[in-house]
């Protein structure tokens, strides 16, 4: 059995256990609008309060890492799509990343609720 063979049928196993048909590109970028919008609606009612938080700001550093790694995540997606073994260290890696930082960014709006 090749390589590219294992990798697909790995594919295939995740597809079914996912599903079939991935989430949109337009209802993710829908989405991910509607929460930065949400967000700076809720910024500008405590500006006072947030434009000077070290808790809001690392925050909002820690969704900018978020966000890019989704980036990272997406191309290993592609690579292991086109049947490149290494994309699946890739796509560890960036799932483990992307985890613990929703779990971090969690915590840090919970800190920032407390403290504002």
């Amino acid at each position: 059995m090749t390589a590219s063979t294992a990798v697909s049928q790995l594919l295939a196993r995740w597809a079914h256990l996912y599903g079939h048909t991935p989430v949109s590109a337009t209802v993710t970028l829908a989405g991910l609008a509607l929460i930065f919008a949400s967000g700076l609606l809720m910024m500008f009612a405590q500006l006072d309060s947030f434009a000077t938080s070290v808790v809001f700001w690392t925050k909002m550093g820690l969704i900018a890492l978020l966000l890019g790694n989704g980036y990272i995540r997406m191309r290993a997606e592609n690579a292991l799509r086109q049947g490149l073994a290494a994309g699946w260290s890739r796509f560890h890696r960036a799932s483990l990343a992307s985890l613990v930082l929703w779990l971090v960014i969690l915590l840090a709006g919970t800190l920032l609720h407390s403290t504002t």
